[in-house]
């Protein structure tokens, strides 16, 4: 498809649990492996870490117990040796920085990018927003004391709407990462960009947005009152899948991750902790069904790639309307009823989601509510 970046969630491999078993001694297998599969498809990565590891939790006394991804630790407070953490989070960010300083064999690419865990909102985390705080506090000094030119990834929550936690987040705790980022599973056309990026500028926040966790479903659930009560067609998936994408990056999103490539079986033993309804979910997601079939969305997302990969700029003009600076050209996204802009005359080349190309003239195109990508092929007057 061209993906080129990797978020890896299930089985964490940057897991405090994971790496730190015993205080002291670390173990990097399963971060190395991880990095090196990474290398192997030439993937940058968005790495999390997860600041638990059951000798340390279990300084706390009685607590909480999550059966749940046991990878990320059996209990969920945070860190009772906050320097602790720091070590290990400083000596894992050293061991893959690219520094040349103690990485690890074979590093071809460095981890640049690191993220405090997040959806403490959710029920993962066994803590106040305050004891959140200080996790990302502690891990964003950790990360920059081992690599000054990494950059933090906030950790999103997993509830756009919990302002009881984005709010003081946001408010005591924005100077502890250099990326802001949300998650958007499919409860928003616009992935809870505008949204978001409106709370973000009402603290005086400006610095890039990332969407980490990026999806939409095949038939029915909550995603805007358009499209409430009826299922969702795969056709009309790709569609709001490509809308949404271009709807987020004209807000100036940098990054959209999503959820999803390949829908998994029921019963697949690569997810144990995962009940039915939500393979079941994850199913209605995917770009590739449980068969191998390609969907709708699949052809967008690829589309998409070739169109506006490395755009400089992307502008909304109104509704259905936007222009994106690809390569010092234009490239138009419409859909909708209305005039097409002032600038886009003469021949023109129009391309579906599914990447069929089309040549007609300004004066004959047709929009509808699919969504295509318009380039200018000749300008009347000029050869």
């Amino acid at each position: 498809m061209g993906i080129r970046w990797d978020l890896p969630t299930t089985y964490p491999p940057f897991s405090w649990q994971l790496i730190e078993k015993e205080k002291g001694k670390f173990d990097w297998s399963g971060g190395d492996q991880y990095v090196q599969l990474a290398q192997k498809y030439g993937f940058a990565t968005d790495a999390t870490i997860y600041p638990f590891t059951d000798w340390d939790q279990a300084n706390w006394g009685s607590r909480k117990l999550y059966p749940n991804f046991p990878e990320f630790g059996l209990s969920r407070r945070k860190p009772h040796d906050m320097n602790a953490f720091m070590t290990f989070v400083s000596a894992m960010v050293e061991r893959y920085d690219g520094d040349g300083k103690n990485d690890m064999p074979g590093l071809k690419y460095p981890i640049k990018y690191w993220g405090t865990f997040g959806e403490p909102d959710m029920s993962n985390f066994d803590g106040t927003v305050q004891d959140y705080i200080e996790i990302m506090e502690a891990t964003y000094k950790a990360v920059k004391r081992a690599d000054p030119g990494a950059k933090v990834v906030q950790g999103a929550m997993g509830k756009a709407w919990e302002y009881d936690w984005i709010r003081p987040v946001l408010e005591k705790g924005a100077e502890y990462f250099d990326i802001a980022a949300v998650h958007s599973l499919s409860s928003s056309a616009y992935l809870w960009v505008p949204e978001y990026k409106a709370l973000l500028s009402s603290y005086g926040i400006d610095k890039p947005l990332w969407v980490t966790e990026a999806e939409y479903r095949i038939g029915r659930y909550v995603l805007n009152p358009e499209t409430t009560d009826r299922d969702i067609s795969p056709e009309e998936h790709g569609q709001i899948l490509a809308k949404g994408y271009v709807t987020a990056f004209s807000y100036g999103v940098d990054k959209i991750l999503y959820d999803w490539f390949r829908a998994p079986l029921a019963g697949d033993k690569r997810y144990p902790y995962f009940p039915p309804e939500a393979l079941a979910q994850f199913q209605r997601t995917a770009l590739i069904d449980e068969n191998g079939v390609k969907r709708p969305a699949y052809y967008a997302m690829v589309t998409m790639m070739r169109k506006l990969e490395y755009f400089t700029s992307a502008e909304k003009f109104s509704e259905g309307r936007f222009r994106f600076t690809v390569g010092g050209k234009n490239v138009y996204v419409m859909w909708g009823s209305g005039a097409l802009p002032e600038e886009v005359i003469g021949e023109l080349i129009v391309t579906d989601i599914y990447g069929k190309e089309t040549k007609t003239n300004s004066s004959a195109i047709n929009l509808t509510q699919n969504l295509v990508f318009v380039e200018i092929a000749t300008v009347p007057g000029i050869r």
